[in-house]
């Protein structure tokens, strides 16, 4: 009885993607342009001189995959195949050929983006995290409803970090719109956190407000995810505007430490706040803070003498400085 021959990983996810093909023995690779790829991969990293050496040693041995291409030819997959072909003098080699043009169309060029990617996960030298990162943003950018999990298989990356990365374009998409350009001035966390749709849901003038004090008090993902949350509790665009500008008047210290060394922390008093932040929740249940175990409760009695002594003291301090 025969069996059918299974098809091979390129095939699977060639169809998979929904792309017709077709297989030529003989492909003439002076079709082909080096510039004409579809990049997943950073320049340096395309069919490494090494890699071609030893591909060219091998194929005197061995068969190798075919490559793939599209119809108007645009490496897809293989550009180290090709290198090890030219380094052997050889003209000719199997090829793939998908029934689709790179560069005519959105989404079939992100479909292939997806494909060249899962290619070269599967094969010998897989993407770095950066490219891998780059290739999702690409499938994002196309206009297809791709799915974070359908996303994570084609570059291998969690969908966790696929999640990340949509941030990162809402955020870059929202500053491009209110013209913000102190991007470059944040980390990555930071940046995540402004393509939230907690953030992203502020009005442009408020947004970029909040974008500029990010940049210039070095501010945490954390106290942007706090202080957008403190402006849409004040309902307006003004209360918001007012809001972010009397921050930055409380943070200025810290906005000229940043600007002078490149640092730049939260000063301790603001942590203060924001730690009794979580005390002031029980100010009509203080029984909710009593440590009922005994092993604990004499040390919790001492913590809290400890802490109530430090803000008496502070407290007074505080009030001296407003008396001035």
């Amino acid at each position: 009885m025969l069996t059918a021959t299974p098809k091979s990983s390129a095939i699977v996810e060639i169809e998979r993607l929904g792309f017709a093909w077709r297989e030529e023995a003989q492909y003439d690779l002076d079709q082909l342009d080096d510039t004409d790829r579809v990049q997943v991969r950073d320049s340096e990293h395309y069919a490494p001189k090494a890699q071609v050496a030893q591909y060219a040693v091998q194929m005197g041995q061995t068969p190798f995959p075919p490559i793939v291409v599209t119809s108007n030819h645009w490496t897809v997959d293989g550009n180290t195949r090709k290198g090890a072909r030219k380094l052997r003098k050889e003209k000719y080699t199997a090829a793939i050929i998908l029934d689709a043009e790179f560069g005519k169309n959105a989404k079939i060029d992100a479909r292939l983006h997806a494909l060249a990617a899962t290619l070269n996960q599967t094969g010998g030298q897989r993407l770095t995290p950066v490219e891998a990162k780059a290739a999702a943003k690409k499938m994002l950018a196309g206009g297809e409803s791709w799915k974070p999990e359908q996303i994570s298989r084609a570059v291998g990356i969690k969908t966790a970090t696929v999640a990340q990365v949509k941030r990162e374009m809402a955020a870059e998409a929202k500053f491009a719109k209110v013209g913000f350009t102190g991007e470059a001035n944040m980390s990555r966390s930071v940046v995540n956190a402004f393509g939230s749709a907690d953030v992203t849901v502020l009005n442009d003038v408020p947004y970029k407000k909040l974008a500029e004090l990010a940049a210039d008090a070095n501010l945490t993902a954390s106290e942007v995810n706090e202080i957008a949350r403190e402006m849409k509790a004040t309902g307006s665009d003004a209360g918001m505007i007012a809001h972010v500008d009397a921050k930055r008047g409380e943070m200025s210290e810290r906005i000229k430490e940043h600007a002078l060394f490149g640092s730049g922390k939260p000063a301790p008093s603001a942590m203060l706040r924001r730690s009794l932040g979580t005390v002031t929740k029980y100010a009509a249940t203080p029984a909710a803070l009593v440590e009922h175990a005994p092993a604990a409760a004499a040390d919790h009695l001492k913590v809290l003498q400890d802490v109530i002594a430090i803000l008496q003291a502070a407290a007074v301090l505080q009030q001296e400085a407003i008396d001035g």
